[in-house]
């Protein structure tokens, strides 16, 4: 059974919404491995334009470097 994945303009606010949190509360390391996680889950997904952007949102050189 395949479950539908929510639409990008909802995935694009819950992002934003997370990233605003961690910046708020002073969580920047915290953000930079959700990120990094993230990407790398991109990358298996074959989306490597947000995984690329998601790299750098983690600062994240050596994964950028392998899309």
């Amino acid at each position: 059974m395949e479950v539908e994945e929510p639409p990008v303009d909802e995935n694009l606010r819950h992002f934003t919404e997370v990233r605003e949190a961690c910046e708020e509360l002073r969580l920047e390391d915290e953000w930079r491995t959700m990120s990094k996680i993230v990407a790398e889950r991109l990358i298996r997904k074959g989306e490597y334009g947000m995984a690329a952007a998601m790299c750098l949102q983690a600062e994240d050189s050596f994964t950028l470097s392998l899309i």
